[in-house]
C-alpha cells in the first residue's frame, strides 16, 4: 500500500518554528529561491514558501507559539516541528489510518478553514494532517497521483 492509499491526493508541508517571519521568508527567497505562498501568510503568524518546480512541497514558516496539541502530540511527547501531510479529505485519512491502528487526533479547527489531525511514528516523531483548503490551493498545480 502506499500513502496515496492512505491519504488519496495529497502534498507534504514542513513546519519550522522561526523569531523573525520577514528575515525568514527573504531568507528562504535569497539563499533557496523559493516564493512566498500568498495564499497561506498571515503576518507574524504563518507563512509558507515553495518553488514552482515542487508545487506540493511547501515551508511553513511558523512565528506563533506552538498550541497544545502540536507541542504533545497524541503521545503528549515534547514536538515543535511538524512535517504535515496536507489532505483533501481529512475525516477519510484519519479513518484510513486509525484502521492501520495509528493513534490519531480528532480534526480540530484552527481557523481561516484549517482542520488538523496530529499522529506520531513508533520513534515519536511527529507528524499532522491538515485538510486541504481547496479555495486558497485553487493557483497549485495538483498532480493525480496512483496507487502502485
Amino acid at each position: 500500500m502506499s500513502l496515496t492509499a492512505v491519504f488519496q491526493e495529497y502534498e507534504v508541508l514542513v513546519r519550522v518554528d522561526v523569531t523573525n517571519q520577514d528575515a525568514s521568508i527573504a531568507w528562504y527567497k535569497e539563499k533557496l529561491d523559493l516564493e512566498l505562498n500568498k495564499n497561506y501568510f498571515v503576518k507574524d503568524y504563518w507563512a509558507q514558501v515553495y518553488s514552482n518546480e515542487l508545487p506540493r512541497f511547501q515551508i511553513g514558516l511558523n512565528s506563533s507559539p506552538p498550541t497544545k496539541a502540536a507541542h504533545e502530540g497524541p503521545t503528549k511527547e515534547p514536538k515543535y516541528e511538524v512535517t504535515t501531510f496536507v489532505v483533501a479529505d481529512i475525516k477519510q485519512a484519519v479513518a484510513n489510518l486509525r484502521a492501520k491502528g495509528v493513534v490519531v487526533t480528532d480534526p480540530q479547527p484552527q481557523g481561516k478553514g484549517v482542520l488538523l489531525s496530529y499522529f506520531d511514528d513508533p520513534d515519536h516523531n511527529h507528524f499532522a494532517i491538515r485538510e486541504k483548503h481547496l479555495a486558497a490551493w485553487r493557483n497549485v498545480a495538483v498532480l493525480n497521483l496512483r496507487t502502485a
